[in-house]
């Protein structure tokens, strides 16, 4: 069927209405619209009118309106009928009106025609004219959200790689997915990349707070997705906590998105996003999510790779704890801070009672596993801000900020302790450890450099060493005399 084209008349007379339709013909259909109640902007854009035919009459009536409620009839080809007896002014309050024609009478049907094939030619250019109006509107549309998403990948990318350490790198993740998510919260847990048969330890990133039923249930969570996608079970996990603003909340079905991190045997950890609702990607959106899902699994995979590396360096590879480069290092530091803020600090120095007859009795590989028992208990004993380190041979030292002489030696009596209570089994045989301790603290009243204060400790070990062995001693004088507290 062909398309009819409408026709809006406004005022003129049945018999003129009649005559216009019969010209027209089939192809046009008329509707009258009252002059007293203008259609809007609405009506005119669905109706889509090809011409609005306006009797002289009613011209007065249209120009009282005021012009922000008939403006938009200007956009439409707009015929002013004429009667008989229309005057010169007629004519000026056309020309006032922007009328396209004027039709005078007798209403002719080549006039007609002419009218309404200029009107159409008109309402089809400005037809074209909208759509490709609306077409540009569109492409600036879709360009300003690719450059919304390129802007968002790279500044992802900057943060992410702002940083090697791997709860940085995750909070500024949280921060960049909210550019495209509506994230609530933002958890990982990360394994080795190749883990052996069987379980396997796993770290756990959780972004809510500790004894909470949100941590709780994330971190079983994350542990079962470590299961699903490492095919295997997590023997060991530690926690580190993510500091947000807001707490996040429960997992919810539908609002939460896991993102493995690596692909198939490669992977090595997963990403768990709160969402504040069910997420719709858009096909650009998904790809803008995948691309830096790669970078993050990159940024998050080098990291790793550096904490070993830096593991390495600064620990000793057989009990774990720091080394002597990196003991020296952080030594220096403290003292240093202790010293500007005029706050005690005590250094202990350790050594294992007869280390060497434990390797000539029972091998090496049983002096091997006293060390590395000294060394678990001494990382037990300890506070976070303590430092302990492997200083050399059966040697150990521990860093006690914030701490006088009398918490050291507590501390240092409570450490004997537990070791002196310790057994090693090493092939059937159980092998009885103690340690002789030597302290030195540092003060507001005794400022010390480094290399004395471990003088002072090391001075101190060896008086205990020579008055028995399993004993605590405090230094009292710079490397001469020190006061052994037999056990």
């Amino acid at each position: 069927m062909k398309h009819q084209h409408l026709m809006w008349n406004i005022g003129l007379s049945d018999l003129d209405a009649a005559r216009i339709s019969e010209f027209a013909g089939a192809g046009y259909t008329m509707q009258t619209v009252p002059a007293d109640a203008l259609p809007s902007p609405d009506d005119l854009e669905r109706e889509a009118p090809c011409i609005i035919w306006v009797a002289a009459s009613v011209q007065a009536a249209l120009a009282a309106h005021p012009r922000q409620l008939r403006q938009h009839l200007e956009l439409v080809p707009r015929a002013l009928v004429l009667d008989v007896s229309y005057t010169q002014n007629d004519l000026e309050q056309a020309l006032d009106l922007d009328f396209s024609e004027i039709v005078r009478h007798p209403i002719s049907r080549k006039r007609v025609l002419t009218v309404l094939r200029r009107a159409v030619e008109t309402r089809n250019v400005h037809q074209d004219i909208l759509r490709m109006t609306r077409e540009i509107l569109l492409e600036r549309e879709l360009l300003a959200r690719k450059n919304d998403l390129l802007s968002f990948v790279v500044t992802f990318l900057t943060r992410t790689t702002e940083s090697l350490d791997i709860a940085d790198i995750l909070i500024n993740a949280r921060e960049g997915f909210g550019k495209l998510l509506p994230v609530t919260g933002l958890h990982a847990i990360l394994w080795p990349p190749s883990p052996t048969e069987g379980a396997h330890d796993a770290e756990l990133f959780i972004g809510a707070y500790r004894q909470t039923e949100a941590h709780a249930a994330w971190t079983r969570l994350l542990l079962e997705s470590a299961h699903r996608l490492a095919r295997h079970d997590v023997a060991e996990y530690r926690t580190t906590a993510l500091t947000h603003d807001e707490p996040s909340p429960l997992p919810e079905a539908g609002r939460v998105m896991m993102l493995p991190l690596g692909n198939g045997k490669n992977t090595f950890g997963a990403i768990a996003m709160a969402l504040a609702e069910t997420p719709a990607l858009g096909k650009d959106q998904a790809q803008a999510l995948d691309s830096v899902m790669r970078h993050l699994t990159l940024a998050l995979r080098n990291a790793v790779v550096y904490r070993e590396i830096k593991l390495q360096a600064d620990h000793d590879a057989l009990t774990q704890l720091h080394n002597r480069r990196s003991f020296d290092h952080r030594l220096a530091e403290e003292v240093d801070r202790h010293q500007r803020y005029g706050m005690p600090m005590t250094l202990l120095m350790l050594d294992i009672d007869h280390f060497k007859a434990v390797n000539d009795t029972y091998g090496h590989p049983a002096g091997d596993a006293v060390l590395r028992e000294v060394a678990q208990t001494m990382r037990n004993a300890c506070r976070t801000t303590d430092f302990a380190a492997r200083y050399g041979g059966e040697e150990f030292c521990v860093i006690l900020p914030h701490t006088d002489g009398k918490c050291g030696r507590i501390f240092a009596e409570r450490l004997r302790k537990r070791l002196a209570s310790s057994r090693v089994e090493v092939d059937g045989k159980t092998i009885a450890v103690t340690v002789s301790i030597g302290l030195a603290t540092l003060s507001a009243a005794a400022p010390l450099s480094p290399e004395r204060l471990v003088c002072e400790a090391d001075g101190a070990l060896y008086a205990a060493k020579a008055a028995g062995r399993n004993i605590v001693c405090e230094a009292q004088e710079p490397c001469q005399r020190a006061n052994a507290l037999r056990a």
